[in-house]
């Protein structure tokens, strides 16, 4: 449209900016769009509470509300960032939860707790764990013992290093050597103090 005038259409601008138009209010909003057409074209028309049919050479503008629907990305993209900001924050997980997430599990030593509170002694003669132990943690022995090796995945606050240390004087009782790693040299320091205090001087940090 060649013959739009640029200053009229900077002051259809500013009114538009300037009042509150809302694309589902009648009277006012179709009275703006009637004025912008006309702004814009001498033979301009507005054509009302319908789409525009017939193309022609002069603008013309009707109101044909719709509902726009699309997936909200943006929305489910923030909810996730804040969902693992609160784990890796969170020092308690509902038990329901980790069963959804694939460990099944009773509710296991919190570290931050007497271990005596949750201890269950071994009836097994070959399990020689050195702190009070929860039945996870000796099925964790048992399973060491009879396949050689174990993998345990959770979260923290659940008893990992408890768990760790009382393995470490598990297999210290049956002779064996244990060599623990770690990315940071703090991790061992809080493993060597939760090693009961006679093996503690069996243990070293670096």
């Amino acid at each position: 449209m060649s013959d739009v005038d640029g200053k009229k259409l900077g002051e259809c601008q500013r009114e538009l900016e300037g009042s509150p138009y809302h694309p589902l209010e009648d009277e006012l909003t179709s009275g703006f769009l009637r004025s912008l057409v006309q702004r814009l074209s001498a033979h301009g028309e507005f054509v009302g509470q319908h789409r525009p049919e017939v193309e022609t050479d002069s603008p013309r503008i009707g109101r044909d509300p719709v509902i726009f629907m699309r997936t909200r990305t943006l929305g489910f993209a923030a909810a996730l960032e804040s969902i693992l900001h609160d784990l890796d924050r969170r020092e308690d997980f509902p038990h329901s939860l980790l069963n959804i997430v694939g460990l099944e599990t009773s509710p296991l030593l919190n570290e931050s707790q007497d271990p005596s509170a949750r201890s269950l002694p071994s009836d097994d003669e070959e399990i020689l764990l050195s702190k009070p132990a929860n039945p996870e943690q000796v099925q964790i022995a048992r399973h060491l013992e009879k396949y050689g090796a174990v993998l345990v995945q959770g979260p923290r606050a659940l008893g990992r290093t408890h768990t760790i240390a009382n393995l470490i004087g598990h297999l210290l009782a049956q002779g064996k050597s244990v060599l623990v790693t770690s990315h940071t040299a703090k991790a061992l320091r809080v493993l060597r103090d939760q090693v009961v205090p006679t093996l503690q001087p069996y243990a070293s940090a670096s």
